[in-house]
């Protein structure tokens, strides 16, 4: 299967996973909910709320990220760690750097 082919193909998305990727494999066990992730992981970088949203709905259906909610929280992301080879090798050595 070529992960590549079912990860959203736009380009501002496109980014948006790989930055989202960039940084859980160089933190491994963060878990977020979709503000955090835009004050913390995606600092600076200036998008908006629903292409975020979009992107870790598309990494989630891809099995890449793991979405955990519950009525008294806001849904929490976080790495699927059983797919680390598989990430790696999307992001195809892109440097991995905070």
């Amino acid at each position: 299967m070529d992960n590549e082919k079912t990860i959203d193909t736009d380009e501002t998305s496109r980014e948006l996973v790989v930055e989202i990727l960039r940084y859980l494999v160089v933190h491994p066990k963060a878990k977020d909910t979709l503000n955090g992730i835009l004050n913390w992981w995606l600092t600076g970088l200036g998008v908006k709320t629903s292409k975020v949203e979009q992107s870790l709905e598309s990494l989630v259906s891809q099995g890449w990220l793991i979405a955990r909610s519950s009525p008294q929280s806001e849904t929490i992301y976080s790495l699927n760690e059983n797919v680390v080879d598989q990430i790696q090798k999307f992001l195809g050595g892109q440097p991995t750097q905070p």
